[in-house]
């Protein structure tokens, strides 16, 4: 399970087509490639949400799953899995490492932004509206 997980603001939830053959956790935050919905990867230049429904990877079928979708305005909290972040980092974009976090080193793609730093570790950031459909 990742450790992404809506905060504040409106969350909604909405069904998304999965990829056959693909491993889906609650908590991945998912990006279309242009073909499928899959959990995010360091070039995802976007996000679409979170998801809120687990799936095997053995299962072969393109099933639809459940996805917490954010308003504007909404936040999650995410873990920094490469490099840190500081309170003066607030503010700031950022890429994903992968699924499981954010890059704080990464500054090519700025898919989630920084609005309250937690711990080195840890913040809660928005997706870049700037960014994200």
């Amino acid at each position: 399970m990742s450790d992404f997980k809506p905060a504040n603001g409106k969350w909604f939830t909405r069904a998304f087509a999965s990829k056959t053959g693909t491993l889906y956790e609650v908590g991945d935050p998912i990006y279309n490639d242009g073909t499928n919905n899959i959990a995010v990867v360091s070039t995802s230049d976007k996000a679409l949400g979170i998801c809120a429904q687990a799936k095997l990877a053995a299962t072969a079928d393109t099933s639809d799953l459940l996805m917490w979708v954010p308003d504007n305005a909404a936040t999650f909290e995410a873990p920094v899995t490469t490099g840190a972040i500081a309170k003066d980092d607030e503010g700031q974009s950022f890429d994903f490492t992968d699924k499981d976090g954010v890059d704080a080193t990464g500054t090519t793609e700025n898919v989630v932004r920084l609005v309250k730093f937690l711990t080195t570790t840890k913040g809660i950031f928005t997706f870049d509206t700037g960014k994200n459909t």
